[in-house]
């Protein structure tokens, strides 16, 4: 009867690592999803101010050339403008696509752990081949 018992005190102990382990991942989990939310919520707001800022600063610019050029000089001077805010489009946006490229995987720290987890419990399912001392741990190594 005592192997019985040894091995039930054994499954307890690894439900109680496993329920202790997914609690974990899940605030974890939850902590990720908050910081996500929050960079794309502030994102969303630096994007939104730039784009509106730019607008009336392009045509703020236009307006100024149009009214104080000399008719001659307008069409040159708008030309200017118009080229200059294209090559500010596109180079905010490819300043956009490097930021996005280096920013960490979504989840990336939750699915290292879990990936560390997992290689731990099919370890833990061998531990003689760890060299784990058993007396240690409180687990036998049953008889084969």
């Amino acid at each position: 009867m005592q192997p019985n018992h040894n091995l039930v005190g054994r499954v307890a102990d690894l439900t109680g690592d496993v329920v202790r382990m997914v609690q974990t991942r899940l605030e974890m989990l939850s902590v990720e999803l908050r910081q996500e939310r929050n960079a794309v919520v502030l994102q969303l707001k630096l994007g939104m101010t730039s784009v509106i800022a730019a607008g009336v600063a392009g045509v703020s610019a236009v307006l100024w050339a149009a009214l104080s050029l000399p008719p001659n000089e307008r069409s040159a001077a708008l030309g200017v403008l118009t080229f200059t805010f294209i090559a500010i489009a596109v180079g905010t946006m490819l300043a956009a696509q490097q930021h996005r490229q280096r920013q960490a995987r979504l989840f990336a720290s939750l699915i290292a752990q879990l990936g560390r987890d997992r290689s731990t419990l099919q370890g833990s399912a061998e531990p003689a081949a760890q060299g784990i001392d058993h007396e240690s741990t409180g687990y036998s190594r049953p008889n084969p």
